[in-house]
């Protein structure tokens, strides 16, 4: 007969120290790299406009480019999507194991962009400096949380050896009550030495494990913008927004090992759920400028403020478990209550140049450049919650590092009525060397064409195609040969329609 482990883990996504201090880092990042998707003309165009300007959809980039629009707008934005992922898990073992590719079409979807309203007052004529003056409302979708991929492979090693290693020097009483202590409670892991508190697992690094993992995310930030610019002797324009965010976020993570081999059975077999939902508000403030150079050339800067988040975590979790293995004898189940808690966390400053080459107003082409530090990312925790604060932020500060955004987007305008639009968007990989195994490189190609209609109405249409380049471990391996790496490749296609009128 046949001998079969079998361990399933339904649990959270785990990148660095712990299975929920990972989660919280890696959500870290998460809120603070928007993914603006609001017109459809700037969607066309990769997100360049730092230094044009004259689309309402800029109040989020650089909202000094409200007061290069002459006229009153109403823009109502829709977005369809599609989003595919495909990874590979596996590949740092022995050839006899390959890695296995799955590509699957995951989900489709349509959802609201960018909805707003721009006001623009002409100065008094005694007043020749300041020629006009525009105030502006938006709501625009920032962030989109929509992620879901599945992995499966063969590898040496098992969480478990995870679970018993983040025990090691912890009471059963202070273990995590989220990931160690149902483990340990499960009797998944043992303590062996009760006077260091020294645990162990059934499994070790030897073990040769069938691994499969899936990560579901959903929800969206949206930005309530409350925006002003004005424009000085054409030469000078300058604007601010302030943002009132409003973030909700669920994510799932299922995990599983397995093993095959043909000796006498005996069996072990875990099953553990886990879902984190999260509500927030947040506030930031954004400032730009623009300066014409000359007839052709412009320049231009903006800096965004830290978004001030107060956030509502929610964690459900439970883990049944069936063991018979060298004497590891249990069958249990566990459902952890319900815990929710409240922390407040800061994003990082966000500091972007511009400069664009414009001829004619027939043709531009645009060029943007944004420096973040995601070390400046930082969680305040309130006391007797389960994340410690100061490990938790030690965690960002050394797993990221300073990251670039580069944009580029270039227009056609032919005759009165067409615009035809091109943008390529680059994010440079925001992790430290240091942290091992994991890289995450974003890239999109965009295009557009607008038609106006009759008087003053007029139509856009956004395509863009983008390109997220990832690399992850579902747990720190005990050992660097056994390191566990996910590539995962996902593939976003948004088309976008925007829906406007130019008031006279």
């Amino acid at each position: 007969m046949r001998k079969q482990y079998y361990l399933l883990f339904f649990i959270v996504f785990t990148m660095f120290n712990s299975l929920i201090v990972g989660q919280k880092v890696n959500d870290a990042f998460l809120y603070s790299n928007p993914n603006y998707r609001s017109t459809s003309r700037l969607i066309g165009l990769g997100n360049a406009m730092g230094a044009i300007g004259g689309d309402v959809g800029v109040a989020n980039i650089n909202p000094a480019g409200l007061a290069r629009k002459s006229k009153p707008e109403l823009t109502l934005s829709t977005h369809g999507y599609m989003l595919v992922s495909q990874t590979e898990f596996g590949n740092n073992i022995d050839t006899t194991v390959p890695a296995i590719f799955v590509g699957d079409l995951r989900s489709l979807g349509w959802r609201l962009g960018n909805l707003s309203m721009l006001i623009t007052v002409p100065i008094q004529e005694g007043e020749k400096k300041f020629k006009e003056f525009s105030m502006g409302i938006s709501f625009n979708r920032t962030m989109d949380f929509k992620e879901q991929w599945n992995y499966s492979g063969q590898s040496f090693g098992s969480i478990l050896q995870h679970f018993a290693a983040m025990s090691n020097g912890n009471s059963p009483a202070s273990l995590h009550p989220f990931s160690t202590q149902m483990a340990y409670d499960a009797h998944l892991i043992r303590l062996i030495d009760s006077n260091n508190f020294v645990y162990a697992s059934p499994l070790g690094d030897n073990d040769l494990s069938n691994k499969l993992g899936s990560f579901v995310s959903s929800g969206r930030n949206y930005a309530l913008g409350l925006s002003a610019a004005s424009n000085y002797e054409n030469k000078l324009w300058i604007g601010s927004t302030l943002e009132f965010n409003f973030l909700n976020h669920k994510n799932t993570t299922s995990y599983s090992e397995y093993i095959e081999t043909g000796q006498p059975i005996n069996d072990i077999r875990t099953d553990w759920s886990q879902i984190q939902s999260t509500r927030g508000f947040g506030v930031n403030l954004k400032i730009g400028m623009i300066y014409q150079l000359n007839r052709y050339f412009t320049v231009a800067a903006h800096i965004h403020s830290p978004t001030f988040y107060r956030n509502r975590d929610t964690y459900t979790s439970s883990i049944s478990g069936s063991i018979l293995h060298n004497g590891w004898i249990t069958q249990n189940y566990l459902g952890a209550p319900k815990a929710k808690y409240k922390y407040s966390f800061f994003t990082p400053w966000t500091l972007g140049l511009s400069t664009a080459f414009q001829v004619d107003k027939k043709f531009f082409i645009n060029i943007d450049l944004e420096r973040v530090d995601y070390r400046q990312m930082h969680y305040y925790m309130r006391n007797g919650q389960v994340h410690n604060q100061d490990a938790l932020n030690s965690d960002i500060n050394n797993t990221f590092e300073a990251a670039y955004r580069l944009r580029i987007g270039t227009e056609y305008i032919i005759g009165p009525k067409y615009r035809f639009s091109f943008g390529y968007q680059l994010q440079s990989n925001p992790y430290t060397q240091n942290t091992a195994g994991i890289t995450q490189w974003d890239k999109s190609i965009h295009a557009g064409i607008r038609q106006k209609l009759k008087e003053m109405g007029f139509v856009h249409f956004g395509l863009g195609a983008y390109l997220i380049y990832k690399k992850f471990s579902p747990y720190p391996a005990s050992s660097i040969s056994n390191n566990q790496v996910v590539n995962i490749i996902t593939t976003f296609m948004a088309l976008s329609v925007s829906f406007g009128m130019e008031i006279e």
